[in-house]
């Protein structure tokens, strides 16, 4: 195809995709997935002018907000004069003690021009996450399948008001932390769909405010800063308003010492168990204990750490509907130094198990056994 041709081509796009692997920053126009971000900035008469039908935009930063709304206005007026929709997610953490409030005002502003208010009406919103000390960017209605802050949010937006926009329905998988906040009536929205959720105890009410259904949810992960006696209870009190949730995962804060998860909750839909830890590692007592449990009578398959090796043959004893075993052993001498041929821990199982389990190695995480039980 000549140059000539190929030009024409392009005038022609409505949905591309293209992949370049050594940029952080995601496109997406309509089916797009089209890296990188600053080619439109540093290259426009390669891409955006050869572009010129293109109306839909969707944009995702990792760690990157170093075009403002200013500079977008400027580039969708010269290159995307056609351009319908525009989704925008951006991601910055700040460093070195970064004035956050006056960041995200100066940011907010940039997007309060007559094009972005009156003429495309394309709003946004800035949260802050003092956790990562990380500040969000994106359009509304949010436009992404997952979302992570603390709740309550603290955000500006540019909607009239300041209010929060109400509808997160494409968000499936959703981070929640909560804040120490009270002020739960600052920022109404809504959470309808989410599948997967990951929350970091204790839960507050706020929860239940944006997420008023669990119907869909079908993958739950619980963490903690600091265990305290109460979140077996709250962690129930979730559980039964997840009917359909399928696996459930616990770990803790890597800095903080771990606690063993709490085998005494109940749920008649849950099949797979992640226990998983790099700090905390299962005895027998304490397998023993899940394997007798709710949980672990009707645990199909389980990721777990334990302490050495009969752990897992108690596992697999113990245990009688389960399928598969990914386990970690604190006694596992394997290295990836170490050839196939040599792998003592996993010809220790073969020769107390039967010949018809399935025992292998993670090629990829060199510590992790894989067991299938026949």
């Amino acid at each position: 195809m000549t140059k000539i041709s190929r030009a024409v081509s392009r005038r022609s796009i409505l949905f591309l995709n293209i992949y370049l692997r050594e940029q952080h920053v995601l496109f997406k126009t309509g089916l797009i997935d089209l890296h990188p971000m600053m080619a439109i900035l540093i290259m426009p008469s390669d891409v955006t002018v050869h572009m010129p039908n293109l109306c839909n935009l969707t944009v995702q930063t990792i760690n990157d907000i170093s075009v403002d709304g200013r500079q977008w206005e400027q580039i969708i007026r010269s290159h995307l004069i056609k351009l319908k929709r525009f989704r925008l997610k951006l991601t910055r953490k700040l460093v070195n003690n970064e004035n956050w409030q006056q960041y995200v005002d100066e940011l907010i502003s940039s997007f309060q021009s007559r094009f972005w208010l009156e003429e495309r009406r394309w709003f946004v919103q800035c949260d802050w996450d003092p956790d990562v000390a990380a500040i969000y960017l994106y359009t509304l209605p949010y436009a992404f399948d997952r979302f992570t802050a603390h709740f309550p949010l603290i955000f500006k937006s540019t909607c009239p008001h300041n209010k929060c926009h109400c509808s997160y329905d494409r968000v499936h998988r959703l981070k929640y932390i909560s804040s120490l906040s009270e002020d739960f009536n600052q920022c109404h929205i809504s959470f309808s769909n989410v599948q997967d959720l990951t929350i970091y105890l204790p839960i507050n009410d706020y929860l239940w405010m944006i997420v008023p259904k669990f119907h869909q949810l079908t993958s739950l992960c619980v963490a903690w800063y600091n265990y305290d006696k109460d979140f077996p209870s709250q962690l129930q009190l979730l559980l039964d308003r997840a009917t359909r949730l399928y696996s459930l995962s616990m770990e803790t804060w890597r800095s903080y010492p771990t606690q063993m998860a709490p085998f005494e909750i109940t749920h008649a839909s849950i099949r797979r168990l992640d226990f998983y830890n790099y700090h905390y590692h299962y005895n027998n007592e304490e397998c023993t204990i899940l394997s007798h449990s709710p949980l672990g009578m009707q645990c199909e398959v389980l990721r777990i750490s334990v302490d050495n090796r009969t752990c897992i043959l108690d596992l697999v004893n113990k245990m009688a509907n389960l399928h598969q075993l990914i386990v970690q052993c604190r006694d596992d001498k394997h290295t990836e130094q170490l050839t196939a041929s040599s792998d003592e821990l996993v010809e220790w199982l073969q020769h107390q198990l039967p010949s018809t389990y399935l025992i292998t190695r993670n090629i990829r995480l060199a510590n992790e056994i894989h067991l299938w039980v026949s």
